[in-house]
């Protein structure tokens, strides 16, 4: 049995990602894959309070921890940035040491810039502004 401070909290419970109803109960998080919700879950769970705007997702490390392949793990972003809950604030480079992109939680205020939530996932989706992934050249085309 866990042990309770003079506050009656868990002292051994540890870190928690908070699911508000404003995200739960909007049609985007209804139609987000299970895969997404569950890469959303684990981009908040790397929120430490002041991080936003500069929160390191490196996509091999998020589809080790759900348990995903690597290509699985970057569609759950990008499906999480179409669908507006995050926002990409520094794309990842390979040439530059590395460096994995750094992502924004629009229910959140930017702590970069201090600008306030935009809750981009309450407003209606536009179709021309999707992100996607670049598409494989398709072997049997590339021989007609």
């Amino acid at each position: 049995m866990a042990k309770h401070d003079r506050t009656g909290r868990s002292k051994s419970e540890g870190r928690f990602a908070a699911l508000p109803l404003s995200i739960a109960e909007t049609p985007a998080w209804r139609d987000l894959s299970g895969v997404a919700a569950k890469a959303f879950i684990d981009i908040v769970l790397r929120y430490d309070g002041c991080n936003n705007g500069k929160i390191v997702v490196p996509t091999r490390d998020l589809a080790k921890r759900i348990g995903i392949s690597h290509a699985t793990a970057a569609r759950a972003i990008l499906e999480l940035e179409n669908a507006g809950f995050v926002r990409l604030m520094k794309a990842s480079s390979y040439s530059m040491k590395r460096t994995a992109a750094e992502y924004r939680l629009t229910h959140r205020r930017n702590d970069v810039t201090g600008e306030a939530p935009t809750n981009e996932f309450k407003r209606p989706r536009v179709v021309d502004n999707v992100v996607a992934l670049p598409q494989k050249k398709d072997a049997g085309a590339a021989g007609s």
